[in-house]
């Protein structure tokens, strides 16, 4: 049986945290930085569209 596909998001996760992980990060400094890095992620889905005028 083959393993599942990544998800995008997951994808995102496995990015970020290489990144923490090269720049030597732990404990709060490197929550702090999974948390931004994943928030500047959005799925398309759930992005608010612009043009809705509000």
């Amino acid at each position: 049986m083959e393993p599942p596909e990544r998800t995008p998001r997951q994808a995102k996760m496995k990015s970020c945290n290489a990144d923490a992980s090269l720049r030597s990060l732990t404990g709060v400094e490197r929550e702090a930085f999974l948390s931004t890095c994943l928030k500047g992620w959005a799925p398309a889905a759930a992005a608010p569209s612009s043009a809705s005028g509000c």
